[in-house]
């Protein structure tokens, strides 16, 4: 079960969508590469030089060598379940990005332009108040309007589909 976001949280992800975005790719690359490597390790170091030809069952060469085998697939299993748990943790950070810009989309006219100028572009408050033609009041209730309206479909039952389809069709 997702947890409930914050307001912070919001403004955070609005903030960071974009540098998660570029950096998202380059941690999945790295990832994939550690793995990969891991593997390639794992299976040319181990298996091609483990050859019991020759060797009795019950000699402690052999006890050895199987014991080195375990070890090794203990510490390549180790591997594999940190990266498996890396990448679970950037596929659940990817999910709420991507819920977040959902929930950005369905926002119209002043609301969306201020959360753009102001969060996503990252402009300074004076600056995207300055733009704003109004008052300094109007300005703040559209900016909490439209933050309250991405946290409210953010935190409802509603899938990212239904989320933007609802929008649609009003």
């Amino acid at each position: 079960m997702k947890r409930e976001m914050s307001m912070k949280e919001v403004i955070y992800c609005l903030q960071t969508c974009e540098s998660f975005r570029e950096n998202e790719s380059i941690r999945y690359r790295e990832l994939k590469g550690k793995w990969e490597q891991a593997n390639k390790e794992y299976h040319s170091n181990v298996y091609a030089r483990v050859n019991l030809e020759g060797v009795r069952k019950s000699t402690p060469e052999r006890r050895d060598i199987l014991y080195t085998l375990e070890l090794h697939e203990e510490l390549f299993a180790g591997v594999v379940e940190d990266i498996n748990y890396e990448l679970q943790r950037l596929y659940r950070k990817r999910q709420i990005y991507k819920r977040i810009r959902c929930c950005y989309s369905t926002l119209e006219g002043l609301e969306r332009e201020i959360i753009l100028k102001r969060y996503i572009q990252n402009k300074p408050y004076k600056e995207v108040l300055g733009d704003f033609k109004g008052s300094q009041r109007t300005f703040e209730r559209l900016r909490l309007s439209a933050l309250e309206n991405i946290r409210d479909k953010y935190n409802s039952r509603y899938s990212d589909e239904e989320i933007v389809r609802r929008e649609e069709v009003k």
